[in-house]
């Protein structure tokens, strides 16, 4: 009984998939409303996670740390080392900048979490590379300015 409350807990998390984040806010916290209302209270996990130092609070808020954040990224990035657009994620603004400036988008890649550095070079954005993103699900990007 308890697996199936989890696979149906994970399945309506899964929904959120395209999720588009209020005033900057953060998917987490209704992940936890999600998995509180089918019983797994927030109350019994979070304060191991906390102790494993998994997560932390901060201004009230559950955050992950940076070095799990998502060492998924260098992890993402060894689904293709030397071809950005074979990867289901770019978090990196150099492959972030060779996709969208050489039409070389694809249907593989799902999210796009990018911080590029400020006062960055404007972004020559292609059109068909965007046309070719198909499947994205996800898309932050932070201190870019993009040109047509």
């Amino acid at each position: 009984m308890k697996l199936q409350l989890w696979k149906a807990a994970l399945q309506e998390v899964a929904n959120l998939s395209g999720y588009h984040l209020r005033n900057g806010g953060d998917v987490f916290d209704d992940v936890i409303k999600i998995l509180d209302s089918f019983g797994f209270s927030p109350k019994s996990w979070i304060p191991r996670l906390i102790e494993k130092c998994l997560i932390y609070k901060l201004d009230e808020r559950l955050q992950m740390h940076d070095l799990l954040c998502d060492m998924g990224k260098e992890i993402v990035r060894q689904e293709s080392p030397q071809n950005p657009r074979a990867r289901s994620r770019l978090y990196f603004h150099e492959d972030v900048r060779e996709v969208f400036e050489t039409d070389t988008g694809t249907d593989r890649v799902e999210a796009i979490l990018v911080d590029f550095p400020k006062g960055s070079d404007i972004i020559r954005l292609s059109p068909k590379a965007i046309k070719k993103i198909t499947r994205l699900r996800f898309f932050r990007c932070r201190n870019a300015h993009f040109l047509a």
